[in-house]
């Protein structure tokens, strides 16, 4: 956006009513709308507007009185200048309806009549209007799927409960839907709309006033206009929005923009729109994470049932074919487990579910309470991997390694976990994005720590896991990132890794119960001498309550001198070699993103640093 001016979306909101016919004599009414937009988009190439024709008009408006009107319009889509946003077909309260089907039902048949009338498909759309502001989190999940298989655009245009009165992406509700939308992993997106405005009772100076107290970030402007009023009214407001049209384009501070270039530019500037305080990215990747050890742990029960009950295999398929979108789903498994299974499985599987859910952000989440649901995110997923170690006959103090993407970042990390704690691991750079103990007063055995968590979970009188819990963050790249520089005469090169690196995995059961990962990688640099390469190979060791970084380097030929950086935890009693985390409180350790140590790498024998990080609370 062009620097000190304002972007502005206008969205022009023709509503309709269901269960009433259209006013006598709105043809004319109607075909004086379609006169005025004729004149913005044809005498001003700058213009630019979303458009919806809510469902039940667009019903009405397929008599045949309206046929010339509506081609005309199917033109002016087509001009590039006008885009259609969808709604529901009967733009009822979708929030009522449980059933994922009545959102398909809703949108397809909109996508069939909006294709018939204005030649514009859904991957067209420029967004999906909601016609209640605080639609819970099924509607618009559903919404969000709906749209994907519609091929449409994401992007749900919201109304606010009171428009025009503040910044409404100060509002807490928008940004809770918000995450729980990516925990859902759902690609659903909201544009609150910022002021609204009634088609025939403003005035375009007004307008003008307050887009520009929004500042010179991007607003939504709506323009309504309900066709149950009479046809001189509707015309009336032909005339205001011309005028209006005309001001906007014509002024040097606004830049009009369609819906899907704003969605564009926030999320190009690393923003979810609108969002005031978002949920910190690793609690975020936690919940997501939870929910599906969740599902693996449902799908492991449905598995045992099939070993131990051949005859019904055919059943049990096709109940874990809908068990995914039922709205029965907890009370299925519920079932289940109490008739095939010991009743502590049961009693598990009811505080996990109980656990997840709470550990959502509610609608005033401050940043205070993010450490509290951190807590109860780790023993929820301390209590999901014993109940899934049970299923699966495998001792939970063992350990596990995993490959997979942990973040959703689309590259895979690699994650150990213990009885005590879990380490995740970035491969492009070895270095450590997250890192949690759990406090040895918590119990290992899946019993002890279900009735351990059960006894603790009292909710008259509030609810403080924080002190069983530890968490320690790196930035992106994590605290064990490694880089490379030369000494070559005066000068120094950084490191510039020239090759993709290469994973090398120990998924054996080592001394001290704990799991080993292995990170190689070769980089190859050129300096005034000519080219050298570095091999570098970082190791990760989980122990009890330790956890070993070792950092191995060689570099060939030996014309120039190389140092090892390595980014670690702050250093204890001045060793650089060792380095410890102590947990004073629950996230908030002793711990330097920041602090940086250099080795000198001997290209006779190379670097070989090893580091211990003792948790401690």
């Amino acid at each position: 956006m062009p620097e000190g001016k304002t972007g502005l979306v206008l969205f022009i909101n023709f509503q309709f009513s269901n269960y009433q016919p259209l006013p006598a004599g709105i043809a004319a009414g109607f075909t004086a709308w379609v006169d005025t937009l004729e004149a913005a988009v044809y005498d001003h190439l700058n213009f630019n507007a979303g458009l919806l024709v809510a469902g039940p008009l667009l019903n009405a408006l397929q008599a045949e009185e309206y046929h010339p009107a509506l081609l005309r319009l199917r033109t002016l889509a087509a001009s590039g200048q006008l885009g259609i946003i969808a709604s529901p077909l009967d733009n009822n309260l979708v929030e009522l309806s449980s059933r994922t089907d009545d959102f398909y039902y809703q949108l397809s048949n909109y996508a069939a009549l909006a294709a018939m009338t204005f030649g514009v498909r859904s991957p067209s759309w420029e967004g999906i209007y909601c016609p209640q502001g605080r639609l819970s989190e099924h509607p618009r999940r559903s919404l969000g799927r709906v749209a994907a298989e519609l091929n449409a655009s994401p992007l749900l245009v919201v109304e606010l409960e009171k428009p025009g009165t503040g910044d409404p992406g100060k509002d807490d509700s928008q940004s809770r839907i918000i995450i729980l939308q990516e925990i859902a992993e759902t690609l659903s997106y909201q544009a609150p709309v910022h002021l609204r405005y009634d088609a025939a009772g403003y005035k375009p100076g007004e307008v003008i006033g307050d887009v520009r107290g929004q500042g010179t970030g991007s607003v939504v402007v709506e323009v309504r206009l309900d066709f149950s009023r009479g046809p001189e009214e509707i015309a009336a407001g032909a005339l205001c929005f011309e005028a209006l049209a005309k001001e906007l384009v014509e002024d040097p501070g606004i830049e009009l923009l369609g819906f899907r270039d704003y969605l564009r530019r926030a999320l190009g500037n690393g923003k979810v729109l609108d969002t005031r305080t978002p949920m910190p990215e690793t609690t975020r990747h936690l919940l997501r994470d939870l929910e599906e050890q969740q599902g693996r742990l449902e799908t492991q029960v449905l598995w045992n049932l099939r070993q131990r009950y051949p005859a019904a295999q055919d059943w049990l398929d096709l109940l874990g074919f809908g068990l995914a979108d039922s709205t029965r789903r907890f009370e299925i498994m519920e079932e289940l487990l109490s008739r095939y299974f010991p009743q502590t499985r049961l009693l598990a599987y009811r505080l996990l579910h109980r656990l997840r859910n709470l550990a959502y952000p509610d609608y005033f989440q401050e940043a205070a309470k993010y450490p509290k649901q951190q807590a109860i995110l780790m023993l929820a997923q301390r209590l999901s991997r014993s109940q899934m170690a049970l299923l699966n006959q495998r001792d939970p103090g063992q350990g596990m390694l995993e490959k997979r993407d942990w973040d959703r970042d689309g590259g895979q990390e690699m994650v150990i976990s213990t009885e005590r704690q879990e380490l995740v691991v970035r491969p492009e750079t070895g270095g450590v994005i997250y890192h949690r103990f759990v406090h040895p007063e918590v119990p290992v055995g899946s019993v002890e720590l279900t009735y351990w968590i059960e006894n603790r979970l009292k909710y008259g009188s509030g609810m403080d896991f924080t002190g069983y819990g530890a968490l320690a963050v790196g930035d992106r790249n994590g605290w064990g990132e490694s880089c490379v520089c030369f000494q070559t005469g005066e000068s120094a090169s950084p490191s510039i890794p020239a090759a993709i690196p290469r994973l090398e995995i120990e998924d054996s059961v080592i001394e001290g119960g704990g799991l080993e990962v292995r990170v190689s990688r070769r980089e190859i640099h050129e300096t005034e001498k000519g080219e050298a390469v570095v091999d570098i190979e970082q190791t990760y060791r989980l122990l009890d309550q330790d956890l070993e970084y070792r950092v191995r380097a060689r570099v060939t030929p030996g014309h120039c001198q190389a140092f090892l950086g390595i980014g670690q935890p702050a250093a204890a009693d001045g060793n650089p070699g060792e380095g410890r985390i102590q947990y004073i409180e629950h996230g908030s350790p002793t711990f330097s993103q920041g602090n940086t140590s250099r080795y000198l790498i001997s290209p006779e024998e190379g670097a070989d640093v090893r580091m211990t990080v003792r948790c401690e609370f």
